[in-house]
């Protein structure tokens, strides 16, 4: 049975609040950035997420119900009938390859809303499917019939389906549900040519690789047609021990290149309002210019701050193993003090020294404002807008753990993902 090509878009709205923003606008994203520089393809690809069990459930939810034609159930059917998958279960990848997963079912007739609550449960996974048919039936209340099926996911360059790979399924007297044990491919997503960027980067595509290792499922992207093979991308060692570590109310872990923020925060060109209390007032210090770097457990974030009317060169930088600010500092714009006059040059090497001071005092002062506070960042009020093929969603995301490993910038937190407001 053929099945229609659903493409998946993605759009970011970058936040535009405070310096820790530019960082984690990055990753809560899911994005790639700038076309063919912006990443090396023999390199570590830009952006990776893995989504850990506490998120999978809930997503999952979001994208139903999945509807498709099933084959006819008896001599009366003339033609195919709509039927619809209205809960499910996801029951972790298979054991013996991680391109593959599975998932239980729920099939009811018709083009039917999914259910409000799930009616299955990860017991199901190893439960006969013709047991949880028999016990999701019933005889009084519900549709005239109903099927449970196990489904196999599958990713290949740069495609993703979704097969029937069992099915078992009950009726009421005189109805008879559809066979759908042999059924086979009922969806399948493109992965490739995946818009992400708004704006000045809404033209750059990118290419989507997905792994299914144990509970967890890991994407991974690349700027479109530069890797034919990104096995050795999903099968990275260093997944196991992220998930380890993460703290225990984590349901996501997103890692992306040093080089792909910089290059995102670069096309985009946006500064960053930073609140700083001052002498029992809160005044705002503009940011500009941001670039970060960073090795293991160590972070600097670099750029221009603008307070009052005043361009200063500054740094950030963030240590320990969840990236705590340990000290900022600030360097005035240099003084030319090359008059003729004496006294002229005096009064400008004065006015220097002073500036001098004066930085010095300023990033004594943040330092002790943020100094200790880990670099986390929410995105709730700028959620991120994607598309899986006619549906659209939201994702939010919230930091609850920092790190910096080599050349990358890990966040371990908590993400929602909902159906925007207006898809029906």
């Amino acid at each position: 049975m053929a099945a229609t090509d659903l493409p998946l878009t993605f759009k970011l709205k970058l936040p535009a609040h405070l310096i820790r923003v530019a960082v984690l606008a990055v990753l809560t994203s899911m994005p790639p950035i700038l076309a063919p520089a912006i990443a090396n393809a023999q390199g570590a690809p830009p952006l990776r997420a893995v989504l850990l069990p506490r998120l999978i459930p809930d997503a999952i939810r979001q994208m139903l119900p999945i509807v498709f034609d099933s084959p006819a159930a008896g001599a009366a059917d003339l033609v195919p009938q709509k039927v619809s998958v209205v809960s499910m279960v996801y029951c972790g990848g298979a054991s013996n390859a991680a391109a593959n997963a599975y998932a239980v079912g729920l099939v009811v007739p018709g083009a039917a809303p999914a259910l409000s609550s799930p009616a299955l449960h990860t017991i199901d996974c190893a439960a006969p499917l013709a047991n949880v048919a028999a016990r999701l039936m019933n005889p009084n209340n519900g549709p005239a019939w109903l099927e449970v099926i196990r489904l196999r996911a599958s990713w290949v360059p740069w495609r993703m389906t979704l097969v029937v790979a069992d099915a078992a399924g009950t009726a009421k007297p005189g109805y008879t549900a559809p066979n759908l044990k042999g059924l086979g491919q009922i969806a399948a997503y493109n992965t490739s040519g995946i818009r992400i960027l708004a704006g000045r980067g809404s033209n750059v595509a990118f290419d989507l690789a997905i792994a299914f290792p144990g509970s967890a499922i890991i994407a991974v992207a690349f700027p479109s047609r530069q890797v034919s093979n990104p096995a050795p991308y999903l099968n990275d060692p260093a997944v196991a021990n992220e998930i380890a570590i993460a703290p225990a109310m984590s349901n996501v872990i997103l890692d992306a290149q040093y080089t792909f923020v910089n290059q995102v925060l670069q096309l985009y060109g946006s500064t960053f309002d930073i609140p700083l209390p001052i002498e029992g007032v809160t005044e705002t210090i503009t940011a500009k210019n941001v670039k970060i770097a960073g090795a293991d457990n160590t972070m600097t974030v670099t750029g221009d701050l603008e307070y009052r009317s005043i361009d200063y060169a500054a740094s950030m930088n963030c240590e320990g193993d969840d990236l705590a600010v340990h000290q900022v500092t600030l360097d005035p714009p240099s003084a030319n003090c090359n008059q003729q006059d004496l006294m002229e040059r005096l009064q400008c090497q004065g006015q220097g020294v002073a500036m001098y001071g004066s930085s010095k005092a300023l990033a004594s002062a943040i330092t002790q404002y943020y100094q200790g506070q880990p670099l986390h960042v929410s995105t709730q009020a700028h959620p991120l807008d994607f598309a899986v093929g006619d549906t659209d969603y939201q994702a939010t995301f919230q930091a609850l753990k920092s790190s910096s490993h080599g050349g990358a910038f890990s966040e371990a937190g908590r993400a929602t993902v909902r159906r925007a407001v207006n898809t029906p």
